[in-house]
């Protein structure tokens, strides 16, 4: 089991203000966080789905939940100087 915090990556989708196809791309992240698409998404980057639902009936499903550790740039700067000796 992991008993310290450990360092989370959160993936982000977002639409620009110069979108060009703003119907397809809005298309797009409504697709992103269907659970078909959430299914793919954990399954072929091994990630977390944002939808905790996906999860069931598989291996992310045995997954203990462990604590994170949200750095801020600062503290994230020292911790890889320290990681690096």
């Amino acid at each position: 089991a992991l008993e310290e915090p450990h360092p989370i990556q959160v993936e982000y989708f977002g639409i620009t203000d110069f979108c060009q196809n703003c119907d397809l791309a809005q298309q797009f992240g409504s697709f992103l966080i269907s659970p078909a698409a959430q299914k793919i998404i954990m399954e072929k980057n091994f990630m977390f789905p944002v939808l905790p639902e996906v999860r069931k009936g598989t291996a992310f499903d045995i997954v203990e939940q462990f604590p994170f550790e949200r750095y801020s740039p600062g503290k994230l700067s020292q911790a890889l100087q320290l990681w690096a000796q």
